[in-house]
């Protein structure tokens, strides 16, 4: 997880990770399922989901760092957690 003085960064990598491991606990509901004809529909929703999900953690990723603030963080190559302000 990034660490940033500013905290809608860290919020929203922390919302894409949160929308992953949901996906991930739909995906096994429907696998518990007991109804075997109906199976295809919501495993079709899941991956659509997790396309979109998968898209919008490579966006925060890649380009989306203009909120970043390294105020307050460690220095360089240490591993110390941020000072608590």
């Amino acid at each position: 997880m990034p660490i940033s003085a500013g905290r809608d960064y860290t919020l929203r990598f922390s919302m894409n990770f949160a929308c992953l491991v949901w996906l991930e606990s739909e995906r096994e509901r429907i696998n518990q399922r007991q109804d075997v004809h109906l199976w295809l529909f919501p495993f079709y929703q899941v991956a659509d989901f997790l396309v979109d999900a998968a898209c919008e953690l490579e966006e925060s990723l890649s380009c989306g760092h203009d909120d970043f603030d390294d105020a307050g963080t460690a220095e360089e190559g240490s591993d110390r957690l941020p000072k608590v302000r």
